[in-house]
């Protein structure tokens, strides 16, 4: 059996490197909300997912998710504007895309070990965004027949 070189080292985290980018655009850009966004956004967007997505394997507890969750909106919010206003992004776009994007690095694609990963699957967010949960508050209102809560309707 031929050994492994540097070279061959090289190639394989090459590989890897370009595997993780690739889910990184893909998470990205499944959100669908790089056009409410100025243009450079989705390369800032991107470089702070990979920063956030490397520093998965050090999150042990509920307290440091949420630290590393609200870190990453926080950024969001300072760092991406809108683009048709040019207004800061909300909590909630910044909280889309991080979810959906680790939903997407941690369940989907099992970038982390599998003991990583079946520490934090438990404390990955849905993706619930407004039309969503218009759609599930009409659904309440006609099982219950109320409006549930009327500022979604």
């Amino acid at each position: 059996m031929p050994k492994n070189t540097g070279n061959q080292m090289d190639v394989l985290e090459r590989a890897e490197q370009a595997k993780r980018r690739n889910i990184t655009d893909m998470a990205v850009g499944f959100a669908g909300m790089m056009p409410l966004f100025q243009e450079r956004s989705f390369d800032l967007i991107k470089e702070k997912l990979t920063e956030t997505f490397k520093g998965l394997e050090r999150i042990g507890s509920d307290e440091e998710f949420n630290k590393m969750h609200k870190a990453f909106c926080r950024w969001f919010i300072k760092t991406i504007k809108l683009a048709k206003t040019e207004e800061p992004s909300s909590y909630g776009h910044a909280a889309k895309v991080l979810d959906l994007a680790l939903k997407i690095y941690v369940y989907y694609c099992k970038m982390l070990t599998p003991a990583k990963a079946e520490l934090l699957t438990p404390r990955l967010n849905g993706v619930i965004d407004t039309p969503i949960l218009r759609h599930l508050f009409k659904r309440l209102e006609d099982i219950y027949g109320k409006p549930s809560p009327p500022h979604y309707l």
